[in-house]
């Protein structure tokens, strides 16, 4: 199913990557949404 969306999503991002010659490749992804059930409005961000 494709949901179609014009909104951001905030949330945390995890990558965990394998070398494959001279790049990368993403071995595994973990998205963890603030509300997955809206985009969000605006977004601070917080270094």
């Amino acid at each position: 199913m494709k949901i179609k969306c014009d909104g951001t999503f905030g949330g945390k991002y995890e990558h965990h990557l394998i070398s494959e010659g001279d790049s990368y490749k993403i071995r595994h992804k973990k998205v963890k949404l603030i509300n997955c059930d809206a985009p969000q409005k605006t977004l601070t961000v917080y270094l």
